[in-house]
C-alpha cells in the first residue's frame, strides 16, 4: 500500500563542501593554513597531517587537475562564512527596504502628528529613508500652500536629520524625503 509522504516544514540541509573523510579524491594538491603549497599528497597522509596540527582538510577546488585542498579550522571557516552571509543579508535588507512612506492629511490633529513624527524618528534611527507625503482631496488641492505649516512642524521636530529632498509638489500630494544622519549611517554600516 502506498502512503504519500507529507511535505517537510523544514528547509533541506544545504550540501556542505567535502571535508576530511568526505573528500572523494585519493590525491590532491595540498595547501597549508598560510597558503603555502605542500605538493601532491594522498588523502590519508593529508588527514594525518591535519590531525597533527588540529586542523581539517577542506576541498577548495574539485574542478582543477589535480584537485586543490587546504588545511583549515573548518568550524572557524564555517563561522566566518555564516557571519559574512548574515552581513550581506543585512545590507541587502537595508538597501531593498531603504524607503518608508508616511501619509498625512491636511486636517491631522496635533497629537496624531506627534505620534507619526515619533514613527518617522524610529524609521530614521533604523537606517531607513522616509518619504513624508501630504495627501489632498477636492478643494484642498487649490490651497496647497496653506497646509505647508505641517511640513514646517515636521522639519522642526526632525531638525537633526538630513532633508534629502525638500517640499516637492505632485498632482494630488506634496512630499519631502528625510534620510538618517551620519551617526545612524555609521551605526548600520550603510
Amino acid at each position: 500500500m502506498y502512503f504519500p509522504m507529507k511535505k517537510s516544514r523544514f528547509k533541506p540541509i544545504k550540501e556542505l563542501p567535502p571535508v576530511n573523510q568526505n573528500i572523494i579524491f585519493d590525491e590532491f594538491l595540498l595547501l597549508d593554513e598560510n597558503g603555502k603549497n605542500l605538493g601532491k599528497i594522498n588523502k590519508f597522509s593529508a588527514i594525518n597531517l591535519a590531525k597533527q596540527k588540529n586542523l581539517d582538510v577542506f576541498l577548495i577546488n574539485k574542478n582543477s587537475n589535480p584537485p586543490v585542498a587546504k588545511l583549515v579550522n573548518y568550524e572557524k571557516y564555517r563561522y566566518e562564512v555564516e557571519k559574512k552571509k548574515k552581513q550581506e543579508n543585512k545590507l541587502k535588507r537595508l538597501n531593498s527596504k531603504s524607503m518608508k512612506e508616511i501619509y498625512f492629511r491636511p486636517s491631522i490633529g496635533i497629537h496624531d502628528l506627534e505620534v507619526k513624527v515619533k514613527h518617522l524618528q524610529e524609521f530614521l534611527n533604523d537606517g531607513y529613508k522616509v518619504m513624508v507625503s501630504l495627501k489632498f482631496k477636492g478643494r484642498e488641492n487649490q490651497n496647497k500652500k496653506q497646509f505647508y505649516k505641517i511640513f514646517d512642524i515636521i522639519k522642526e521636530k526632525l531638525n537633526n536629520y538630513i532633508i534629502e529632498k525638500d517640499i516637492t509638489e505632485r498632482e494630488r500630494d506634496t512630499f519631502m524625503i528625510f534620510s538618517p544622519n551620519k551617526k545612524v549611517i555609521d551605526k548600520h554600516n550603510i
